[in-house]
C-alpha cells in the first residue's frame, strides 16, 4: 500500500519528512562528496601546473573552500588553465548531481507506490540505464533553442556582405519581422522549459522511465497547462527547504557544539588552536562564525594537535556540512517528484502511483553444449528405434509356418458356467 496523497499543495510539505531518509540523504551525500573532490582536485592541479607560485596564496586565502568560476579572488590572479578547469569541474559536478537526483527521485516514486525496500543499488541500476535519457533531454532543449536562434542570426550575418548586398538581404528580412516575433515567443517559451527541466527532468525520467522525447513533451505541456500551479508549488517547496534545512543545520551545529564543549571549557587554548587550524583550512577564518568564536589563524602549531587533530576536525566539519547540503538536496528531489505526480493528476486526472511497471520476462537461450547434448540424445533415440524389429501380424506369421499366438480365452461369469454344466449333465442322462 503506497502513500495516501491529497493531490494538492498539502502534499508538498511531505517533502521535509520523506526527504529525511538515510537512503536519500546518503545518495546525495556520495554524489556531492565525489563532485567536491573532483572539483577541488582540478582546481589545485591546474593551479600547480600553470603557475606554481600562486598555489600558496590560493591555499592561504581559500583553503578547501569552493572557489566558483565567477568568484572574486581579489588580488590573486588565477591562470587561464585554472579558470577553464573550474568550468570543466562545474560541468562534471552538474552531471554527478543530477544523476544522484535521478536516483533519489526513483527511490521516492517507488516509496510512494508502496515499495519501502527499493534500495540504493536498485536506484543505481536504474540511473545507469536512464542517465542518458536525462541529459539528452537537457541537450535537446538547448538544441531547440539554438535552432530557433539560427533564423534571426542568418540575416544578421548576411548583412555583413559589402557593396549593398548585405543591405538587400537585411531589407528582405524586414518582411519577416512579424513571423519572427512569434519565433521569438517560442524561444522565450523554450528558455522557460529549460528552467523547468532543471527542476522536473530527473523526476519525470524516474516516474515515466521512458525516452527523452517523453521528458521534453511532459515539460512543454505541463508548463503550458499548469504554469501558475507549478510556480506556486515550487515556492512552497523552497519554503520547505529553507525551514527544514535551517532546523537540521541548527540541530547539527548544536550536536557538534556539544561534542566540542568539554574541550572548550577544560582546555580552551588547545581548543582554539585546533579550531583555528580547521577554520583556516576551510577558508572560513575570516568569516562571522570564526569571529564569534574568537578564532585566529595559528602561526606555529605542534604536529599532534595542529596537523593530526586539525585534519580529523576538518574532515568532521566537511562531513557535517555535506550532510546538511545533502538533506536540502534530498528535500528538493522528493518535492519535485511529488510536484510532478500532483501536476499530472491535476492536468490529466491520472494517478501515477497506481501505474505498475511491466516486468520483463527473461528469455533463456540454451547454450552450445546443451544443444549438442540434445542432438546426441535424439541420435541415440533414432538408433534404438532402428534396432527394434517390427512385430508382424498373426496372418503373416501363419503364412511363414509359425503358429500364431493363441488369444487368451474370455472368462465367463459363474452363472453361465453352472448353466452349461447342468445342461451338459441332462443330455448325458437322456
Amino acid at each position: 500500500m503506497g502513500v495516501q496523497m491529497k493531490f494538492d499543495f498539502r502534499d508538498i510539505f511531505r517533502a521535509g519528512r520523506l526527504g529525511f531518509s538515510a537512503r536519500k540523504i546518503f545518495t546525495h551525500f556520495f554524489g556531492i562528496a565525489l563532485a567536491y573532490i573532483i572539483y577541488e582536485a582540478i582546481f589545485y592541479v591546474t593551479c600547480a601546473i600553470a603557475d606554481p607560485a600562486v598555489v600558496g596564496d590560493v591555499w592561504r586565502e581559500f583553503g578547501l573552500g569552493v572557489v566558483w568560476p565567477w568568484s572574486n579572488t581579489g588580488a590573486i590572479a588565477l591562470p587561464l588553465a585554472t579558470k577553464i578547469g573550474m568550468w570543466v569541474g562545474l560541468v562534471i559536478a552538474f552531471v554527478i548531481f543530477f544523476t544522484t537526483s535521478l536516483m533519489v527521485s526513483k527511490i521516492t516514486i517507488e516509496e510512494l507506490r508502496g515499495d519501502e525496500f527499493y534500495s540504493m543499488r536498485d536506484a543505481a541500476k536504474f540511473a545507469k540505464e536512464k542517465w542518458t535519457t536525462l541529459f539528452l533531454a537537457f541537450v535537446s532543449v538547448i538544441l531547440i533553442f539554438i535552432f530557433c536562434m539560427l533564423w534571426p542570426l542568418a540575416p544578421a550575418l548576411l548583412a555583413l556582405i559589402p557593396k549593398g548586398v548585405g543591405d538587400f538581404f537585411l531589407m528582405l528580412a524586414t518582411f519577416l519581422f512579424i513571423p519572427a516575433f512569434f519565433l521569438g515567443l517560442a524561444m522565450v517559451y523554450t528558455a522557460a522549459v529549460f528552467v523547468v527541466s532543471l527542476f522536473l527532468a530527473p523526476s519525470i525520467t524516474a516516474v515515466e522511465g521512458s525516452d527523452a522525447f517523453e521528458v521534453i513533451y511532459q515539460e512543454y505541456r505541463l508548463l503550458w497547462g499548469q504554469p501558475w500551479r507549478m510556480v506556486w508549488y515550487e515556492v512552497l517547496l523552497l519554503m520547505t527547504k529553507a525551514i527544514c534545512g535551517a532546523i537540521f543545520a541548527v540541530a547539527s551545529g548544536a550536536g557538534l557544539g556539544l561534542i566540542l564543549l568539554p574541550s572548550a571549557l577544560i582546555v580552551p587554548e588547545k581548543y582554539k588552536l585546533v579550531l583555528g587550524r580547521t577554520f583556516s583550512w576551510l577558508g572560513m577564518i575570516d568569516g562571522p562564525l570564526a569571529k564569534l568564536l574568537n578564532l585566529s589563524r595559528p602561526a606555529e602549531v605542534p604536529v599532534m594537535l595542529g596537523w593530526i587533530g586539525g585534519i580529523l576536525t576538518t574532515i568532521t566539519f566537511l562531513f557535517v556540512i555535506g550532510m546538511i547540503v545533502s538533506y536540502v538536496a534530498s528535500i528538493a528531489s522528493v518535492g519535485n517528484t511529488i510536484i510532478y505526480v500532483v501536476l499530472r493528476k491535476r492536468h490529466d486526472d491520472e494517478n501515477l502511483l497506481e501505474r505498475k511497471e511491466e516486468e520483463e520476462t527473461p528469455t533463456i537461450t540454451p547454450s552450445v553444449e546443451e544443444k549438442k547434448e540434445e542432438e546426441k540424445k535424439e541420435e541415440k533415440a533414432e538408433e534404438k528405434a532402428e534396432e527394434k524389429p517390427e512385430e508382424k501380424p498373426a496372418e503373416e506369421k501363419a503364412a511363414e509356418g509359425k503358429p500364431a499366438e493363441e488369444k487368451p480365452s474370455e472368462e465367463k461369469p459363474e452363472g453361465e458356467a453352472k448353466e452349461e454344466e447342468t445342461s451338459g449333465g441332462s443330455t448325458q442322462q437322456s
